[in-house]
This record gives structure tokens, C-alpha cells and sequence, in this order.
């Protein structure tokens, strides 16, 4: 076994290890609204007087879960809103995603990229080929949608042929709207009813508009580019 094989190997442990702890471990205290005000006033409470160390280590923890695809993005938004306040709240939480997101999606590519590939074959090439053409709409529209795991978008476009400084800008973009609703929310943590309540209908409906934007934008570059030619 090659060394690109253990690290993919070990890679997958650390994800599973993650989903592990995050459903059937100490850290599902932290789904519910309960585990997490009590975990925030324990923070705030070891944290006075000493925000930027404890802003940072939470910037780094953050980037560490993400990377590892810890399928807890409300939470760390939530947290971060709470602990920090709206502003600086958002920008640690988006940042420290966006990190994680690329450092997911270089392991991804670097690890699994050329496996896949060898499996599907001429099936590969034909998706890599759309991408190539739509691979930024595609992203966005993943990104903004509130039913696609943020994590699985990472490792999926971690084995295409995505250009990092394409996939860097797109995923800030498409993470802003959702830390936004996070940061906002971890504001008001003691009058939120659950963390799932977040997610009105009014709120979905409005993302799931936002994702369909980069298709009808699209859509209408190619029929002015028609007229154009016509």
C-alpha cells in the first residue's frame, strides 16, 4: 500500500471519527439549543478579558472541523455569533469554513481524485468535461442550496479539475448567505427555540431562490448571446 493510500485511508477515519463524535459522542450535547447555550456561557464565562486568544482558537477548532467535514456548520455559526457578537462572529465562522472547505477539497483531490477517476473512466471524462464548462455554476448553486451538506460539496469538487483560485472566491460567496442566518442567530441564542428553527420556511424558500440565480443568470448570457449572433 502506497503512502497516497494510507492517507486516504486515514483521511476517511478522521471523517467517520468526526460523524462519530458528532452523533453518538459527547459533542451531540452541542445540537441542541440547551448543550450549546450551556457550552457558550461556559466560554464566555472562561474567556474575560482574553477574546483575541480564545477568537483565535476558535478560528483554528473551526478550521480543523471543517476540514475534516464535521457536519456541524450551523452549530460553529451559531457558536461564533454568540460568543463574538454578529460581526466579528461571522467573519471567524465564515472564514474558518471557507478555510476548511479548501483544505477539505485539496485532501479530496490530492487523495481520491485519481481512484475515481481509474473507476469511471470515459463516465469521469464526461462530467469533468461539463464541469469544465459549467464548473462555477455548479458550485454556487450547490453552495447556496440549503439541503446540500457544505462538507460533501467540498470532497465532491475536490475531484474535479476545479482551479483553486476559482473554488476559493465561489465558496466564500456561496457560504456568506447561510453564516449570515448563523451569526444572526447565535446573537439571539437565548430566546432560540431550537437550532433547527433557524431554517424557517421563508428562509429556505429564500435560498433555495438564491441557488436557482447562477442557472438564470446563465441562462440568460445564452439567450443574448444568441440574439446577439442572430
Amino acid at each position: 500500500m502506497n503512502r497516497r493510500s494510507v492517507g486516504a485511508a486515514l483521511f476517511l477515519l478522521l471523517i467517520a471519527a468526526t460523524f462519530v463524535a458528532t452523533f453518538a459522542g459527547p459533542a451531540e450535547t452541542l445540537l441542541t439549543v440547551e448543550g450549546l447555550q450551556r457550552a457558550c456561557a461556559d466560554l464566555n464565562a472562561a474567556a474575560q478579558g482574553r477574546w483575541p486568544l480564545w477568537a483565535a482558537l476558535f478560528f483554528v477548532t473551526c478550521v480543523v472541523a471543517t476540514s475534516l467535514s464535521f457536519p456541524v456548520g450551523p452549530v460553529i455559526g451559531i457558536a461564533s455569533g454568540a460568543l463574538f457578537g454578529f460581526w466579528t462572529g461571522l467573519l471567524v465562522a465564515w472564514g474558518a469554513a471557507a478555510v476548511g472547505s479548501t483544505i477539505s477539497f485539496l485532501g479530496s483531490r490530492h487523495l481520491f481524485r485519481d481512484w475515481v477517476e481509474g473507476k469511471l473512466g470515459d463516465r469521469f471524462r464526461r462530467i469533468e468535461s461539463a464541469f469544465e464548462e459549467q464548473g462555477a455554476i455548479y458550485l454556487l448553486t450547490l453552495r447556496f442550496n440549503p439541503f446540500v451538506p457544505y462538507w460533501l460539496v467540498n470532497l465532491s469538487m475536490g475531484l474535479t479539475h476545479m482551479r483553486l483560485p476559482i473554488y476559493v472566491p465561489l465558496t466564500l460567496i456561496g457560504l456568506l448567505p447561510a453564516f449570515v442566518i448563523y451569526a444572526h442567530a447565535g446573537t439571539e441564542l437565548a430566546t432560540l427555540h431550537s437550532i433547527g428553527s433557524i431554517m424557517s420556511p421563508p428562509v429556505i424558500a429564500a435560498l433555495l431562490v438564491l441557488s436557482f440565480f447562477p442557472i438564470l443568470v446563465k441562462l440568460y448570457q445564452y439567450r443574448h448571446a444568441a440574439r446577439a449572433r442572430n
